[in-house]
């Protein structure tokens, strides 16, 4: 159970991207059957450098081109064991689509553009052998699709469309 300190401490981040998606929870070669999961990209250096001082296992992919610069990354578990993150899909004209627990996996095969904005939740853990670390917990997240994708997921799910006056006050607008 995360401290009063803890909660207060929910990394948030804004216009970033998202890697490696598993909201199905699907088994691949370095997931088991049933953990969700994606990785976000944490796009300053001093947020990478606090992160990995806190505990945190941020992660590297080296660049492919000598011009670019190496993406850092950390892994955040999609868990509806306790309390249920929170999933929108933004569109056009102010409006978002929520996904809950039976449909978030419909990200999976989706194209985002951007995470407008995500918030973790840490969680401290430690092993028998003294190694201790974070684990990050989706707390909510905000996400932009690409316009073809935008157009597919609204005509399926026209009726659980909302406008930004019912999103709540944690929303990035």
């Amino acid at each position: 159970m995360a401290t009063n300190e803890e909660r207060r401490s929910i990394l948030k981040i804004r216009d970033t991207r998202i890697l490696f998606p598993n909201f199905e929870g699907r088994e691949q070669k370095f997931n088991r059957e049933g953990d969700r999961n994606f990785c976000v990209v944490i796009p300053d250096a001093d947020v990478v450098e606090k992160l990995e001082e806190d505990g945190w296992n941020v992660k590297t992919l080296q660049a492919r081109n000598e011009d670019d610069e190496p993406v850092h990354y950390i892994r955040v578990k999609v868990s509806y064991k306790y309390r249920a993150p929170k999933v929108f899909v933004l569109l056009e004209g102010g409006k978002k689509i929520s996904l809950s627990e039976t449909n978030i996996n419909e990200l999976d095969n989706l194209y985002i553009t951007n995470v407008d904005k995500v918030s973790i939740t840490p969680s401290r853990w430690t092993r028998d052998n003294g190694e201790s670390g974070i684990t990050g917990y989706l707390k909510s997240i905000y996400v932009t699709l690409d316009e073809d994708d935008e157009e597919e997921l609204v005509d399926f799910y026209k009726s659980d469309i909302t406008t930004n006056d019912e999103i709540d006050e944690d929303s990035p607008f």
